[in-house]
């Protein structure tokens, strides 16, 4: 279990991604600290999402912007739920977790600005 956890730990801060130029949660110094920081950090990157996705549907009515914003949701929370689940039951499980919410929403709207240059900006 200790190997779990170190391999992690070297996962989380070999893929610790930059907003900004800053490494997000940098400046966290305990468990806790980063588990809050990130599910802020995801939280923020939501709100952009949201924000993406009304644009998109206000330009294109007829497509199934929702579908893609359902099915990235649905794939996000079950990948996460597999990373949660990877590092076992104890503390690390929910920093696991958040940690992943952040990456993936993070990798999302990266691939929705190919379609919309500005997207990510507002």
């Amino acid at each position: 279990m200790k190997k779990a956890m170190l391999a992690f730990l070297l996962f989380m801060f070999q893929s610790a991604t930059y907003a900004g130029g800053a490494l997000v949660c940098e400046n966290e110094e305990s468990q806790l600290g980063m588990t809050q920081c990130f599910s802020k950090a995801a939280s923020q990157l939501d709100i952009k999402v949201e924000n993406i996705i009304r644009t998109f549907e206000k330009d294109n009515p007829a497509g199934c912007v929702m579908c893609v914003l359902a099915s990235f949701r649905s794939y996000r929370e079950a990948a996460c739920n597999f990373h949660k689940t990877s590092v076992g039951q104890g503390s690390m499980a929910s920093l696991a977790k958040v940690h992943c919410d952040y990456r993936l929403t993070e990798k999302f709207l990266e691939d929705v600005s190919i379609f919309r240059p500005t997207v990510g900006t507002k």
